[in-house]
């Protein structure tokens, strides 16, 4: 990988010094043609000679884009301009056009390359690979705004080229204007309706918003997942595996009137069939060979408890909940608080199984941030039974939980809480299913590779998610900014065109600059991903 992008930056060096080269002679070519007494054909030959060595890959992507029907692609619009301005003898003017656009081009590529670099740069490691494989996808890191935004700007286009030929060809029959000079005036304000800043600035924007997101753990699908990170105002947390290491540890038994290997060969049986997650380790706690043709039934609560019928006898695992439901007397020396189960053998009692689960420390805290620095309300669900997931709940200061929850209950309670929420906001569920469970939520987070999640979080990366969602609201207001930056450039550079007060190759050349400055101004951005994970 690494050698490949040695490949690529060395190609992209000799791109750039070649265009370097081309501009270089197409400027001599340009000063002969306007300084040495020559015939008016011969400066014209040189002229367009001066073109097509500056402009040759201008014109192949104009070339391009009229066989895609693309016709108001701004290489195109260029294209026009340096067709038409030749014809109405502004020769030196479109050769400074062109020269002067491949020369800010050049600059925005090599802004764009530096950019694309300090990205890169910013995440090392699993998760450098995962985002240089995300932002080579072009549909990955196209911004919503500009998804949003582009149909008008190109409705702005068609619009600006209409008024463009019609100020051309009408100016002179109600002014004094001549010809000449409406069609240079025309040609300014078709160049200066094109929004090509925002065409190039606005996805370097995502591409860094899922840059800083992986330099904390979060790989990030797409950039839409990213700037929807900003409306969330509803996290639900899958206890198991996000918050506690997944299948808990049997640390204890006791029975008052069974012996240890007797106790833990019942329990196996009762586990045998189940799919809560006490279930594994009590099976793994039995040396022996469980028998299932002995089990002549099997039933389960979902986070409650299991239950068989071994030769007509009912045995059964079940949480203090259940026992008191059934009136099974458990003796006050035996209970316990926490992740705790007890047996039954003909609905009498037989037994305790404690269980251990290893919490994460810093669960709390991003509990915390989620709801302090974010406004994140956060819901925890948990197939354990209500006493044990209301003590998580309370450990973690969770505003809410829902316990004994089956794959199926899961999905219900997130689709019914994203049906109570307001227009624009969104939720969030996070989990540790591997993909498994693809849940209503608006944005699926999954601890691990999960290959259907909208988010793969690293065993860290839970706790980098109020960066994340600081990031996408700083990156979104950068979007915005960038984009009204544009719209008052492109206001200033019409006023101009149409009062004559400007030239094409200042409109075109300052708007490459402008996108220059927006691409470095967004790479500063990415520069100051630690200040925003302080605030």
């Amino acid at each position: 990988m690494r050698s490949s992008s040695a490949a690529e930056m060395i190609k992209s060096n000799r791109i750039l010094i070649l265009k370097a080269v081309r501009i270089l002679v197409a400027a001599v070519i340009l000063i002969h043609a306007n300084s040495l007494e020559l015939s008016s054909f011969v400066s014209v030959l040189l002229s367009l000679a001066s073109v097509l060595v500056a402009g040759y890959d201008l014109i192949m992507n104009a070339a391009d884009s009229i066989w895609r029907r693309d016709f108001f692609n701004y290489s195109v619009i260029i294209l026009f301009a340096v067709i038409v301005g030749f014809f109405a003898s502004y020769s030196k003017e479109v050769c400074l056009l062109v020269i002067l656009y491949q020369a800010g081009n050049m600059l925005l590529d090599y802004a764009l390359r530096r950019g694309n670099e300090e990205l890169l740069g910013f995440v090392s490691g699993k998760d450098a690979e995962a985002l240089r494989s995300i932002i080579k996808q072009p549909e990955a890191t196209k911004s919503s705004l500009l998804k949003k935004a582009a149909p008008t700007l190109r409705l702005a286009v068609k619009i600006a080229v209409a008024v463009a030929v019609l100020y051309a060809v009408l100016m002179p029959f109600i002014t004094d204007m001549t010809f000449r000079m409406s069609i240079r005036r025309g040609l300014m304000l078709m160049l200066a309706a094109a929004p090509a800043a925002a065409l190039v600035s606005l996805p370097l924007c995502a591409e860094a918003g899922i840059a800083i997101s992986a330099a904390n753990g979060v790989i990030i699908r797409d950039s839409e997942v990213f700037e929807r990170m900003s409306s969330v105002t509803v996290a639900v947390l899958d206890k198991g595996d996000v918050f506690s290491d997944g299948a808990p540890k049997l640390s204890s038994i006791s029975s008052p009137i069974l012996d240890s290997g007797t106790f833990k060969a019942l329990a196996a049986y009762i586990a045998y069939n189940s799919k809560l997650r006490i279930a594994e380790p009590i099976v793994s706690a039995y040396t022996g060979t469980v028998q299932p043709q002995l089990i002549e039934s099997f039933s389960e609560i979902a986070g409650e408890g299991m239950e068989i019928t071994i030769r007509g006898v009912s045995l059964c695992i079940m949480s203090r909940d259940i026992f008191e439901l059934r009136g099974i007397d458990i003796p006050e020396a035996e209970l316990r608080d926490g992740l705790t189960f007890y047996m039954a053998i003909a609905g009498k009692y037989a037994g305790r199984l404690s269980f251990k689960e290893n919490i994460n420390p810093y669960a709390q805290a991003l509990v915390a941030d989620l709801r302090e620095q974010c406004g994140v309300k956060t819901i925890l669900l948990s197939e354990d039974s209500e006493g044990t997931t209301a003590a998580s709940t309370e450990a973690l200061d969770a505003d809410e939980y829902h316990y004994s929850c089956t794959d199926e209950r899961k999905n219900e309670i997130i689709s019914d809480i994203r049906n109570e929420l307001q227009p624009g906001e969104c939720i969030m569920y996070v989990s540790a299913e591997d993909g498994k469970l693809h849940s209503p939520a608006d944005i699926d987070a999954c601890v691990g590779d999960c290959v259907e999640a909208d988010i793969s979080l690293s065993a860290i990366g839970i706790f980098g998610l109020p960066t994340v969602y600081a990031a996408s609201k700083k990156l979104i207001k950068v979007q915005k900014i960038t984009l009204l930056a544009m719209l008052a450039l492109k206001l200033i550079l019409m006023i101009l065109a149409l009062t004559g007060s400007a030239t094409m190759w200042f409109i075109a050349f300052v708007d490459m600059i402008f996108a220059a400055a927006a691409v470095l101004a967004i790479t500063v951005v990415v520069g100051r991903a630690e200040e925003m994970q302080e605030e």
